[in-house]
């Protein structure tokens, strides 16, 4: 019988510090989606998509691929910077 150098985490278990972080209110994670980062900032997935086309928006993180997240400090440095902006643009 095989036995596993490093079994993987279990869901819930006091060795998993992910969860953790990721619950926790005053923790925002460290990476965000395409689509979580669209509804942080309260426009469409589509939206979203054009801004970056534009070069709008926070930059991206390729991870390979069409693969894409953003740091959430970006995220949040993009909101402070454009806090109150209105119109089109």
């Amino acid at each position: 019988m095989r036995h596993r150098a490093n079994p993987p985490p279990v869901k819930g278990n006091s060795n998993d510090n992910s969860r953790l972080i990721l619950t926790s209110p005053a923790a925002l994670p460290v990476s965000m989606s395409f689509n979580a980062t669209a509804a942080a900032l309260a426009i469409s997935p589509r939206t979203f998509r054009n801004w970056l086309r534009a070069g709008k928006g926070p930059v991206p993180v390729r991870l390979g691929g069409r693969h894409m997240v953003f740091l959430a400090d970006d995220v949040e440095a993009f909101l402070r910077a454009h806090r109150g902006v209105g119109g089109e643009g």
